[in-house]
């Protein structure tokens, strides 16, 4: 079972996990609150039942602390560094996006494989959230070429004489539609889909047989936390053509539930 079957099938539970996780942060942070107010006045028995009230949720709060812990070890995509935006944004875009352009034709040109510089061709986002997600596709454009550039070479060192991989094609970058933009107000809950993101970047590539099942074994092999969603895997027209693969890649990132809430 790779990490789309487990989010697929666990969605809801991980959507409550996280919920419990926030209701507890609140009322911790209210009964808290309300009981430090009082402290000062006299233990009284509705302050022991308050009291009462946030040891347990102390309690509670840990044990959800250890699940979104033991979740995010299990399925939240941790970014590399070069991804994750430090100061302004379209600069910061500018700067990654060619080096990593580059880095990939360059690896690419190396292994003798085709690799269109139309095949990576994305447009920077309107808004810093857009250049940060982006950031992120273009992180797993990077964790996708990396391993099946290596396939490539493990089958090309077997057998000379192998096609390995003819070419890279297009990826393409998943698109968020564009709602209105709504700012939690304060003291609002928040909701559990805020701290997720799913993230899928689509791609496309020609090569022979033993290239293509040695990156999907690669794709299942990485330590990072990306999967491979649905893959189309289509014959050549005559014997030898390569193998047209196309699918898409997907990663999920949880973030960090605010201090300030």
């Amino acid at each position: 079972m790779d990490l789309d079957d487990i989010w697929q099938e666990n969605k809801r539970w991980i959507l409550g996990c996280i919920a419990g996780l926030l209701v507890f942060v609140i009322a911790n942070s209210i009964i808290g609150g309300s009981f430090k107010q009082k402290r000062m006045r006299g233990a009284t028995l509705g302050e022991k039942y308050k009291m009462a009230q946030l040891t347990k949720a102390k309690i509670e709060r840990k044990t959800l602390d250890a699940e979104l812990v033991a979740l995010r070890a299990a399925m939240n995509h941790e970014v590399p560094k070069l991804f994750v935006r430090t100061g302004d944004p379209d600069l910061y875009w500018t700067e990654t996006y060619s080096q990593l352009r580059k880095d990939l034709f360059d690896m690419a040109h190396y292994a003798n494989v085709e690799f269109p510089e139309a095949s990576l061709s994305w447009q920077k986002a309107d808004d810093a959230a857009g250049i940060d997600r982006g950031l992120v596709g273009l992180s797993l454009v990077q964790h996708l070429v990396h391993q099946l550039l290596a396939a490539h070479k493990t089958v090309i060192e077997k057998d000379f004489d192998a096609m390995g991989v003819r070419s890279i094609g297009a990826f393409t970058p998943d698109r968020v539609r564009k709602g209105r933009a709504r700012r939690r107000r304060e003291g609002e809950p928040m909701k559990p889909e805020e701290l997720l993101t799913e993230i899928k970047v689509g791609f496309k590539f020609e090569a022979d047989n033993a290239t293509v099942h040695r990156f999907i074994e690669n794709c299942r092999g990485a330590k990072r936390c990306v999967t491979l969603g649905g893959i189309k895997i289509t014959q050549g027209r005559q014997s030898g053509d390569p193998l047209t693969v196309s699918g898409e890649v997907i990663a999920l990132t949880i973030k960090d539930i605010p201090k300030d809430i």
